[in-house]
């Protein structure tokens, strides 16, 4: 514990922490279509924008669950 410097960097927080991306590409699964690859693509936004602003994520949600559940009420 004399070197503070490099305990930091053996306990931090990102320390063996990498990408899901680079960890799947590495594997043997293939894609299938360009309509995949999209939904791929679209699912890692949503998950990014979703993490990223997780108030906004829950204000929208609600929204649309009100949105939803007021028109299923009517039906």
């Amino acid at each position: 514990m004399a070197n503070g410097r490099v305990d930091e960097d053996d306990y931090t927080l990102e320390s063996g922490i990498e990408s899901l991306q680079s960890s799947i590409s590495g594997g043997t699964q293939a894609t299938g279509s360009r309509l995949s690859d999209v939904f791929e693509d679209g699912c890692d936004v949503l998950r990014d924008v979703t993490v990223d602003t997780p108030r906004l994520s829950v204000g929208v949600a609600l929204f649309l669950g009100s949105v939803f559940g007021a028109w299923l009420a009517r039906r």
